[in-house]
Formats: C-alpha cells, structure tokens, sequence
C-alpha cells in the first residue's frame, strides 16, 4: 500500500469515500480534508451501495471507516490508487488478505492475456445493441461457460454473469436504436466495441505495463477492418496487441464466450426493466421475445405502430416483408 505522501506525489484527483451517517464517517472525512486540502472531493457512501460521483481518469481514493463487496474494491484497486481504513469487523473479514486485481495480474502474468468481445442483440427490430468485453488475466474458469444461445435458464445466466463480473475485468456498451437508425448497423457496433476495447486496453494496460506480456484481442464472426486497424500494434515496454475475428469464438474461447453472456444478460434485464417501467409494450412481447421478430412481436407492430425505441429501418424492413407475405397468401388462397 503507498504511504500519503506516494498517493500526494502521484498529483492525481484527491477523493475520500467515507461512511455516511455516521459520526466516525464523518470525523474521517474531516481529518482527510484537513490534511489532503479543500480540493479533496468527500464522498458520502452506505455499505451496499455502489460507488458514485468518482472524477474521470485515475484518481487517489481514500476509503474510510466503509468498504464495499470484494469484486468491486479489487476493481476500484485496479482502476485507482486505493487505501482503506475501516474498522468494522464485517469488513475486515470480508476483506481479509485482499490483494488488489493490479498486483494479483502480475503476481499471476502470462505471456499473453485474452481479451474476448461479443455482441447481443445486433438482429432485433427494437432496443439496444450490447456489446461485452472480458479480460481474464487471473485465469477464471467455470464449467458452466458457453455460448449465451445455449443457456436457456435466466437464473443460471445472471448467476454466471455476477461471477464473470466478481472475477474478470469487463466493460460494457450498447448502440442505441437511434444510433442505430442514424449510422447503420456496422457503424454503430464499431463505435460500441471502441468504447468498450478502448476501456479495456487502458486498464489491462496499466496493470501490466512496463511488461512483455500480449493482449490478444479475440472476437466472433467476420474481421472487422477498423477495430484491426486501432488495436493491433507494439505497445510501450515491448509487448503488442494481436486481434482476431474468428466464427464461432462464442462457443470455443472461455473469454468470448463469458462475454457474451454478461451482454446477454444485461440486455435481457434492460428489456425486462423497460417493460416493468412501460406496461404498454406488454402487447409486443418484449419481456419473452426480448426485441427479436416474433410472429408476436411483428403482429403487434401491424396493430399499433413502432414506439421511440423501436428500430425504423429494421422495422420498415420487416413490415415490408410481412406485407409481401400476407399479399402472396391472400393470393394463394384466391386462386
């Protein structure tokens, strides 16, 4: 752990996360202001709560008399400068023997870390695009892992998505369905994966800088020329950055295929919470079919017209083909 004075030179964004409501919360967070200056940002937080309200860019945190669950403090680690002062036994036993993720990935390099990345939702006619990026520099496996087609259990895929979330570094996307409508679909997936790879190789990267360890960025489906063209290249310290798109790496790579359930599970809860919020899009089916064309779904749209986040250009498409198809039965039957 830095001392004050490692965290003070490193000349960083100055926050103190202390516990609210709470008299010894409140008597840390004063003490840190007074010794670290009036430009330190105070952060009131509860236990159970997920942290909010952090600047962006690297900061120096200061968590006192709170912590939070283990995945989400080894991530905080690997992503800031951490030091924590809590002295509730709670937390020092959840906590106990922590190492933070930025020196368990050098305790654990290897030559190469994978970054797999993975799409959900590219064929819908309504909601976002979802785009997942997994790094898995300390080797986590689960049997359970595949293709997030072949899960059919909801509960099984959150589960399997919390633990992903607990023990990879991941990033996460979406292109909107006007996005969608505005660019095109391959435009508004680039964009999305670039978001999501860019987060991951600066914060893969600052793990394992100053090292030869590779990044090998692997995707599903066809090559995509310009995420090619951003990422692969030799890095500062001698390493480099390989990408690859290869068919069916949803189902052959743990990486691809873990990102592909934590894009399909959060785009499923997406779609489950905008119906729970927007009880009208009940009669498009949205909550089973999840924005894909079903008979239900395209009965619907024939019925009472798209809604704002419908895709248009993917639905202009589909009523067009309907229509076709129920002239040519109609016809048929005629005959």
């Amino acid at each position: 752990m830095k001392t004050l004075e490692e965290m003070l030179a490193l000349r960083q964004p100055l926050v103190v996360i202390y516990h609210d409501l709470c008299m010894d919360g409140f008597t840390a967070a004063y003490v840190a202001q007074r010794r670290l200056g009036k430009d330190a940002i105070l952060l009131p937080h509860a236990y159970g709560s997920v942290i909010s309200g952090l600047p962006k860019g690297r900061c120096s945190i200061f968590m006192l008399d709170v912590s939070f669950a283990r995945g989400l403090m080894d991530q905080v680690a690997l992503d800031h400068d951490l030091v924590v002062l809590d002295h509730h036994k709670s937390a020092q036993a959840a906590l106990e023997g922590a190492v933070p993720l930025s020196a368990k990935v050098r305790m654990n390099l290897s030559p190469e870390i994978i970054i797999g990345i993975d799409e959900v939702g590219r064929g819908c006619v309504f909601g976002p695009l979802a785009v997942c990026g997994i790094a898995n520099p300390l080797g986590w496996t689960d049997a359970r892992v595949r293709d997030s087609k072949e899960i059919k259990s909801e509960k099984r895929k959150n589960d399997i998505c919390a633990d992903a979330c607990k023990n990879t570094i991941w990033s996460l996307a979406v292109a909107h369905n006007t996005a969608i409508d505005q660019y095109g679909i391959t435009a508004a997936l680039t964009q999305a994966m670039i978001r999501v790879l860019d987060d991951l190789v600066t914060r893969v990267g600052q793990a394992i800088q100053g090292t030869t360890t590779r990044l090998r960025i692997i995707g599903d489906g066809n090559d995509m020329y310009p995420i090619i063209a951003r990422y692969e290249c030799v890095v500062a310290g001698g390493g480099f950055v390989t990408v690859q798109f290869l068919p069916k790496a949803d189902s052959t790579f743990f990486e691809v295929s873990a990102a592909s359930i934590v894009a399909k599970a959060s785009r499923d809860l997406w779609c489950h919470d905008i119906v729970k919020a927007n009880p009208t899009l009940a009669v498009y089916g949205i909550d089973g079919n999840k924005g894909y064309a079903s008979s239900e779904h395209t009965h619907a749209l024939v019925q009472h017209g798209l809604t704002g986040w419908h895709r248009k250009t993917f639905c202009a498409t589909l009523l067009a083909t309907h229509a076709i198809k129920m002239a040519a039965a109609r016809a048929a039957s005629a005959a």
